[in-house]
């Protein structure tokens, strides 16, 4: 929590139509999950979470994804343009005379960041897979900076070289979402023992914290017993 949300490089793998992408886009994402609902996806998402307010997502300019189906008519015509936009003869062109198509070309890159389709296959580090996994149930929101040639990550192999990986990381090091104690709805925590033990850390890690927001971030805990048991 001391250092608010960082970007992090997603591997994000998406069909439209009979083509596709595979970029690393730095971003930051949530679920927009009603808490009564968080039960159906603890396993996914592990024993630990912060609810922050859609007034925040907001004001961060964070957007909801938007989600495709790979066979669907916008997907084949959002490929159709994507391919045209970003071919070498029109960004040559863009190069050369046109900033407006420059800043359209940059444009539609930007959405893509917040595309993903519908369903699909996810690929675990452990190199598990997931088949047909539906995305859409997710129901993510994100945060994607505007695209800046220096900061989407189009040929993954760099990520297999440890300097350009660090290289790559260090320019996104210093983004954050910066969020208050007013912006916290919710803490979830594994059990009870562990109450104490994070309000001592929410006192280390968050000092600008008062007193008084700690106590009141604290009865904003709440453990997967009363998730699995009470809501």
């Amino acid at each position: 929590m001391s250092d608010n949300f960082k970007l992090s490089y997603c591997r994000e793998k998406a069909r439209f139509g009979t083509g596709g992408s595979d970029l690393r886009v730095p971003m930051v994402s949530f679920c927009d999950l009603p808490l009564s609902q968080v039960k159906n996806h603890i396993a996914s998402y592990g024993s630990y979470g912060i609810g922050l307010s859609k007034t925040w997502a907001k004001k961060q300019q964070l957007n909801p994804v938007m989600y495709m189906d790979r066979g669907s008519l916008l997907s084949a015509s959002y490929y159709k343009a994507a391919k045209l936009l970003t071919s070498k003869s029109t960004r040559d062109l863009a190069d050369k005379q046109s900033k407006e198509l420059k800043d359209s070309i940059y444009a539609l890159i930007d959405v893509l960041g917040y595309v993903k389709n519908y369903q699909g296959d996810v690929e675990r580090q452990d190199g598990t897979v997931i088949k047909n996994y539906r995305f859409y149930d997710e129901r993510e929101w994100r945060y994607v900076p505007k695209y800046e040639g220096y900061l989407w990550i189009k040929n993954n192999s760099i990520f297999d070289n440890e300097g350009k990986r660090n290289a790559a990381l260090s320019k996104i090091n210093d983004h954050r979402l910066i969020f208050e104690p007013n912006d916290i709805k919710y803490i979830i925590i594994k059990d009870e023992s562990e109450i104490s033990d994070f309000v001592r850390h929410l006192q280390l890690a968050k000092s600008k914290f008062s007193y008084e927001d700690v106590l009141k971030v604290a009865t904003r805990i709440i453990t997967l017993d009363e998730i699995n048991n009470d809501i």
